[in-house]
């Protein structure tokens, strides 16, 4: 028994440097990358639940139950906005309320004469999240989006959902490519303007998913 466990005893320093050595390798993949920008931390309890993620990252909980716009200091995007980052300008918005909410006045929520309910903002939000997984399946197809790990499951809706996972990215994750995928991924206008634009979450959020797409790195 005592030489089955010194052995046992010798192995321990082994598998410490090992996962340190791993830690440290997934850690620095952010730091070393060419893209990142250095930024608060993201505070986020449940990483492997896709919608208190998004959520958190959305409103930080409670939905904005009047239209606002989410980026005022962007000319260049109309992103009016309500609920859980539900953006009233996309194609479909109006379709998408008459089909969940039919008793809501689109026109009217959207110029701000109307709000909605909390049970409204989360049956559109409940909607959207199982559209985003759909959207994720198609683009990194089932077996890839099935295989990873539901706090990576949870980046890839975040960055769909905000729009930020464009088709070079998507691309490095269909092929394995983990290594490029957080590298690409921060290459992005939004990211690297975020200071000026006055939305500086989105560069939390960005580095919060980039550093789940590092855990996917192998040694």
């Amino acid at each position: 028994m005592s030489t089955k466990r010194n052995k046992l005893l010798a192995l321990i320093p082994h598998l410490l440097i090992s996962i340190y050595s791993s830690f440290v390798t997934k850690m620095s993949a952010s730091q070393s990358n060419p893209h990142y920008i250095a930024a608060a931390k993201a505070n986020i309890p449940n990483p492997n639940d896709i919608a208190d993620v998004i959520i958190k990252f959305e409103t930080n909980g409670e939905p904005n139950l009047k239209a606002y716009d989410a980026q005022p200091k962007n000319p260049s995007v109309h992103d009016t906005t309500i609920g859980y980052g539900f953006n009233l300008n996309r194609s479909d918005a109006k379709a998408t309320f008459q089909k969940l909410v039919p008793e809501v006045d689109f026109d009217k929520v959207k110029t701000g004469q109307q709000n909605i309910t909390k049970e409204q903002a989360r049956k559109l939000f409940n909607h959207d999240i199982t559209e985003h997984v759909n959207r994720a399946k198609t683009r990194l197809g089932d077996s890839v989006y099935d295989s990873l790990p539901a706090n990576v499951k949870s980046a890839v809706i975040s960055a769909i959902y905000r729009g930020d996972l464009g088709p070079k990215t998507a691309n490095l994750m269909k092929a394995g490519k983990w290594k490029d995928v957080g590298v690409e991924y921060l290459n992005h206008q939004q990211y690297k303007n975020a200071q000026e634009l006055g939305i500086i979450g989105v560069r939390i959020r960005m580095n919060w998913n980039a550093e789940q797409f590092n855990t996917m790195i192998k040694e």
